[in-house]
């Protein structure tokens, strides 16, 4: 009952002296502590190399930090009950899209949907909506191996919000957009923001904002 105690507080993303370090060099993150709390957006800057991309991926309990400890709504991701629970929570679009060359746009999502316990109609009316958004609906019975690096990025976006997360985490999420799904994008964030749902972001320099 702690946990759901916790998740009902303003504070979403709770990070404590978190370090990750990797065998023979210096730590990625060094000691790093933050706190994301709803309907914040919350972006990491830095050059190359300075554990952005670390940080995003501790955050997501997709790998332990060496030390230090992250919760999210509530759940230490250090939890093995509670880490399926933790990315149900979470719209995760990581720095390589990981989407299913083979398979068409929509199989995708029907695909990632249901693993998220989605039902196919609910699935069918998220992807509807998305994929439109992006105008790439017409799109949604081509395989993944066929489009360009931007389509790519547009349907691993619309992955990461399908089962409508209440928070995101986006490493690099207008990479590869053109100006105007770009916008789409910074658009949707705003109405998830004003809907109170945190979103941490690793922005990039490849697009013009």
């Amino acid at each position: 009952m702690a946990g759901t105690a916790k998740a009902r507080s303003a504070d979403v993303i709770v990070a404590s002296e978190l370090t990750r370090s990797y065998r023979g060099g210096p730590p990625a993150v060094d000691r790093l502590s933050l706190t994301i709390r709803r309907g914040e957006i919350f972006a990491l800057l830095g050059p190359n190399g300075a554990g952005k991309t670390t940080t995003l991926r501790m955050l997501s309990a997709l790998i332990e930090p060496t030390a230090g400890h992250v919760e999210v709504l509530g759940i230490d991701t250090r939890d093995p009950q509670g880490i399926d629970e933790i990315h149900n929570s979470l719209g995760i679009l990581p720095e390589v899209a990981g989407l299913y060359e083979s398979l068409t746009a929509y199989r995708n999502l029907q695909f990632f949907g249901r693993l998220h316990g989605l039902s196919d109609s609910t699935i069918a009316d998220r992807a509807r909506s998305l994929l439109t958004a992006f105008e790439i609906w017409d799109r949604r019975d081509d395989k993944i191996e066929t489009f360009s690096k931007g389509m790519k990025q547009k349907v691993a976006v619309a992955r990461a919000m399908l089962h409508d997360p209440p928070c995101l985490i986006l490493d690099e999420p207008v990479s590869g957009l053109d100006p105007e799904a770009a916008k789409t994008l910074r658009d949707f964030i705003r109405d998830q923001r004003r809907l109170g749902k945190p979103l941490s972001c690793r922005p990039t320099t490849s697009t013009t904002p």
